[in-house]
């Protein structure tokens, strides 16, 4: 035989709130709203990373573009300088410096106290003029011509007298001319 209990049986708020799956749904409730605030910090500590590491690209972006323009700069002053470098060799290859000069620009060969006032080239004769403290620096010039460049033929030597206009004083020296026949 079937019983049925048609009457209800009152129940207070917290005997409601106390069945199971109404437990079951606020232990589930609370621990989805965990789980999103577990989850919600997660993705904020994501965020200040990337921001980091966004401010962090950005620097160094900025720092290779300024590398990359200096680059571009010196890429021009490269082009110009080697611009500069073509036409000079090409002035270089074009001039044609007797051999003689690199002998005069020499200080071993011409002593301290010797000055060269004139140089003069007419086929493989030179004549040349100076002067000099002293006879024995013309004597040692003359010994370095004759070892360097050829023979010496001897012009004239004279003494000579200096005035300063600013000073006053006088000052001596030997002027020298001569022709050198080149070997």
């Amino acid at each position: 035989m079937l019983r049925f209990n048609f009457l209800e049986k009152k129940e207070t708020f917290v005997e409601k709130l106390l069945k199971p799956d109404v437990i079951l749904a606020v232990l589930l409730a609370l621990a989805l709203a965990g789980g999103l605030s577990w989850y919600t910090g997660q993705l904020k500590m994501q965020e200040a990373t990337l921001k980091q590491e966004n401010a962090r690209l950005d620097k160094e972006l900025a720092r290779l573009k300024k590398i990359q323009r200096e680059e571009k700069r010196l890429i021009k002053t490269r082009e110009t300088l080697q611009k500069k470098l073509q036409v000079i060799s090409e002035l270089d290859r074009k001039r044609d410096v007797p051999q003689y000069i690199y002998f005069f620009a020499d200080r071993k060969n011409v002593p301290y106290g010797v000055w060269l006032t004139g140089l003069r080239q007419s086929g493989d004769n030179i004549f040349i003029e100076g002067g000099a403290y002293n006879l024995k620096l013309v004597s040692t010039f003359l010994k370095n011509i004759e070892q360097g460049l050829g023979s010496v033929k001897f012009r004239q030597t004279s003494y000579e007298e200096y005035k300063s206009k600013d000073t006053g004083k006088t000052y001596h020296y030997y002027k020298f001319q001569f022709n050198v026949e080149m070997k």
